[in-house]
């Protein structure tokens, strides 16, 4: 799924199978989905897994252990938030965006939507559409492994349009570390490289970004 190139890159849409292949698609996709707690628990089980696939291999694409990344951002203390968000029509597209330009603060983020397309990345200097794709899930490399990675890797820039007539709607799971966890560049890579980024606690990192305050 990711050869050394991809490694590089910050927004990916990977294939479902044989990486949730205990959840049938159809099954996340139903009408019930939000309110199906058995459906939610064996989501966020195999996405914890495929979180520590990716990072896994984002670590070695590093030249470090696999578990680098994983425990840089918290270990076995490593946090789900997963949130359902909904994106009214709205009939003047220029008046507003769903969500406007912005990279996301946590390590890495899972995102399945409906068909209703929306979701555009920002690669050579321009806009595009992320299309949509039923047996998919897009994976968005965050703030804190950029930092970690001392900005080898580079956090997905992105943003949330809306539609005219239809809404929109995505289930996005954020891993991230615990608000107490001080997330810095890994000390492998500071030893050649002078560091690019403060460490800071999570709670602070968050409160400064959310904020608009400067950070490096």
């Amino acid at each position: 799924l990711f050869n050394q190139d991809k490694l590089y890159k910050s927004l990916h849409v990977i294939n479902l199978c044989g990486l949730i292949s205990n959840i049938k698609y159809n099954k996340i996709k139903s009408d019930n989905i939000f309110c199906n707690r058995e459906v939610n628990e064996e989501y966020a089980r195999e996405i914890k897994k495929l979180s520590e696939k990716i990072m896994g291999w984002l670590s070695e694409g590093l030249g470090l252990h696999r578990d680098a990344l994983k425990e840089g951002l918290g270990g076995e203390k490593v946090e789900y938030l997963m949130k359902i968000i909904f994106y009214p029509p709205c009939p003047k597209l220029e008046l507003l965006y769903g969500a406007p330009h912005h990279t996301d603060l946590n390590g890495i983020t899972f995102l399945i939507a409906d068909e209703v397309d929306g979701l555009q990345a920002f690669q050579d200097n321009k806009w595009v559409d992320v299309k949509y794709d039923d047996s998919g899930i897009v994976v968005i490399i965050a703030d804190q492994i950029k930092r970690m990675s001392n900005g080898r890797y580079k956090s997905g820039e992105h943003r949330a349009t809306m539609d005219t007539v239809r809404t929109r709607l995505s289930w996005p799971v954020f891993a991230e570390p615990n608000l107490d966890h001080v997330v810095g560049p890994l000390a492998e890579l500071v030893i050649d490289d002078a560091p690019k980024y403060k460490p800071y606690v999570y709670r602070e990192y968050k409160f400064l970004k959310m904020n608009k305050f400067p950070l490096d």
